[in-house]
């Protein structure tokens, strides 16, 4: 309960503090965490994608993304990192690279 507590708190301040900084967009998604294990449970987490674009060399684009989830059993993640978007506006690949710190909760 706690780590979910400090999940709500992080993703409220999080909004409250970027959302003048930065223009880009939230996800909010939701899935089966664990699936082929004993352990499965539900999840829910957040993203928030920055339209800032970093140039690599002249040759792609990537974006910072931060992001969180927490499960029914107490697993939490908090994470950062980087995506990009390969192919054209409409059919793309949106590959990303994340590290964060995970809790394994009650699971």
């Amino acid at each position: 309960m706690l780590m979910k507590n400090i999940f709500i708190l992080f993703a409220t301040l999080f909004v409250f503090f970027t959302q003048n900084i930065f223009a880009g967009s939230f996800s909010i998604f939701g899935g089966i965490y664990d699936y082929d294990d004993d352990s499965t449970t539900n999840l829910a987490g957040i993203n928030f994608h920055s339209s800032s674009k970093i140039d690599v060399f002249g040759f792609i684009d990537i974006s910072p993304v931060v992001g969180g989830f927490v499960t029914a059993k107490s697993a939490s993640m908090i994470y950062g990192g980087f995506d990009t978007k390969i192919g054209t506006e409409k059919i793309y690949l949106n590959p990303s690279l994340s590290t964060g710190f995970y809790n394994n909760g009650n699971g």
